[in-house]
């Protein structure tokens, strides 16, 4: 395929913007799955992608921070073509540098507006250590974390600002999400904000017995994408709000979680 690049250096160049810091850190944003394959990389990405488009009032910068254990699974760097997206550039490896020791904090892969902190495929295992100096020392004043392999990162939760649970609505999703529905409204009754989402809406889905099987009146919901749109953005490298299709269906409620976010 086309959009199929060698890996040749994980180490990159310094880029030419910079991140301006708030207060004593970034404000930390988590996406987390109610359950594998609820679609938490999609509504992180983008998240990500809007929030950059915004840059609220010119002083924003948003960092992806793409937190797993040690479960194969896809990783966000092949699912937007980062080695076509840094096709003549370097990309710095934030997590050898995090394991390393070594500084990181004026390094940028920067792309799209958004500095991509990623895991390498051939390289996704890491350990607590190295995620939590990546949580706390990551460049920018928004740090988008993507939990998108879980349980194996469930301990960095409590180090977020405001939670982000992506829920599948259909029975089989909603019965995986229990253990994690549990423990984020224990969390949530803690002091935690929290912003519940309901992906993959359809007009399928009894509304009624899903908002009571979540005990929360409020949900946001965004409509199912078809996967052929999916595929479309995967095969082009691009992220999903450049997708006409996509861009339709999402961009409104993605708008309502930041605006339940940044009210």
């Amino acid at each position: 395929m086309n959009r199929i690049l060698m890996r040749t250096n994980p180490q990159s160049e310094v880029g030419e913007e910079t991140f301006d810091l708030i207060g004593n850190g970034p404000l930390r944003i988590g996406v987390i799955p109610g359950s594998r394959g609820a679609g938490a990389s999609l509504i992180s990405l983008g998240l990500a992608q809007l929030l950059a488009q915004q840059d609220r009032k010119g002083r924003d910068r948003i960092s992806y921070l793409e937190l797993r254990g040690n479960t194969a699974g896809p990783t966000v760097y092949d699912w937007t073509g980062m080695e076509k997206r840094f096709a003549g550039r370097n990309f710095w490896d934030f997590f050898s540098m995090a394991i390393n020791q070594e500084p990181f904090r004026q390094k940028l892969n920067l792309d799209d507006g958004i500095n991509w902190i990623l895991p390498l495929p051939e390289n996704c295992s890491g350990n607590f250590t190295q995620r939590d100096r990546l949580i706390r020392r990551a460049p920018g004043s928004i740090l988008l974390c993507d939990f998108s392999i879980f349980p194996d990162v469930g301990e960095h939760l409590a180090d977020m600002d405001v939670l982000i649970l992506v829920v599948d609505p259909a029975p089989s999703g909603l019965l995986a999400s229990l253990p994690m529905l549990r423990e984020i409204r224990r969390m949530e009754e803690a002091g935690m904000p929290v912003v519940r989402v309901l992906n993959r809406w359809n007009e399928g889905i009894e509304k009624r017995e899903v908002l009571r099987f979540l005990q929360d009146s409020d949900p946001l919901t965004v409509p199912d994408i078809p996967y052929e749109a999916i595929c479309r953005c995967q095969f082009s490298c691009q992220l999903p709000l450049k997708d006409p299709t996509i861009n339709n269906r999402m961009k409104l409620p993605l708008e309502k979680i930041i605006r339940r976010i940044f009210p």
